[in-house]
């Protein structure tokens, strides 16, 4: 048996493994969601207790060429309410939109909003649309304009005077839009319906130029022409109502008729009697009597 003793100065160093060396790099950033809307301004026009609609695409990130893109969006955009300025102004419910949507980066949603005047004129306000974004809101500009018919008829009431039985006068009505929108009558305008009351079998609707499904515009007017024909009867007075239907605030057009009936008098004789000469039969009177 062959041994050795080694001093530990003579053993072998153990191998080290070789070093390398690599850069890293990185970018810590907080996700942060974006709002973009489609508008700043929203404009409306309705006529009074009628409504109209108009919409606002709310995007998580940005709108490019009108489409919503994730831009510097990097996390979901969540909204949390609106708040409208006035009362004339409404989330429609057929909105994407909601207080609890969230968007995730690029997404978007449908916020409808109905214009519904009470009044006419210009009735302007906001909406405010709460989210997580920068800001914490984003407030869009409501402007509106209310517009009304409103009819009126020229003379009122229309008055006849006295006409003698078994004539007629004709008088012109003349029927006048002053409000800031279109007239339209809801039914025809020289129907024999429109008018009522007694003694409505002595006036008739003849003519004019008012006609249904022909619109009387803003600051516009139209005429009818109506006739009172007083029929036999004692009374002296007579009298009726013509209504005409429209679309105007103000509702429809009530006109009183009136007009007196006067009997033919009985005739009037300048002499109560004639005295001529005595005559033989079968030839004429010298003298000539004349009589009124």
């Amino acid at each position: 048996v062959l041994r050795a003793n080694l001093s530990p100065e003579s053993q072998p160093a153990p191998q080290q493994p070789a070093r390398q060396t690599a850069a890293l790099s990185g970018n810590a950033f907080v996700p942060t969601p974006a709002y973009a809307g489609s508008a700043s301004t929203l404009a409306f026009t309705a006529r009074v207790g009628q409504t109209a609609t108009q919409s606002l695409t709310v995007c998580n990130g940005s709108f490019a060429g009108g489409i919503c893109s994730a831009g510097a969006a990097t996390a979901a955009l969540n909204l949390s309410g609106f708040t409208f300025s006035r009362g004339e102004y409404s989330r429609d419910a057929a909105s994407t939109c909601s207080a609890t949507s969230s968007l995730a980066a690029g997404g978007s949603c449908r916020l409808d909003v109905v214009f519904t005047p009470g009044s006419a004129g210009s009735i302007n306000g906001t909406v405010q649309i709460a989210h997580n974004a920068a800001g914490g809101s984003a407030t869009v500009n409501l402007n509106g304009t209310a517009t009304q018919a409103l009819i009126s008829g020229a003379p009122s009431p229309l008055a006849f005077g006295d006409v003698q039985i078994g004539f007629s006068r004709v008088l012109t009505l003349t029927v006048s839009n002053t409000g800031t929108a279109a007239l339209s009558f809801t039914s025809d305008p020289r129907a024999a319906a429109r008018l009522s009351g007694v003694n409505s079998a002595d006036f008739a609707i003849t003519g004019g130029t008012c006609q249904s499904g022909v619109p009387v515009s803003s600051l516009g007017n139209c005429t009818l022409t109506l006739s009172f024909a007083p029929s036999a009867g004692a009374s002296v007075a007579r009298a009726a109502t013509l209504t005409l239907p429209s679309d105007a605030t103000n509702g429809p057009l009530v006109v009183s008729l009136g007009g007196g009936a006067v009997a033919l008098p009985p005739p009037e004789f300048s002499a109560t009697s004639l005295s001529f000469p005595d005559t033989v039969i079968g030839e004429a009177g010298p003298t000539l009597r004349e009589f009124t």
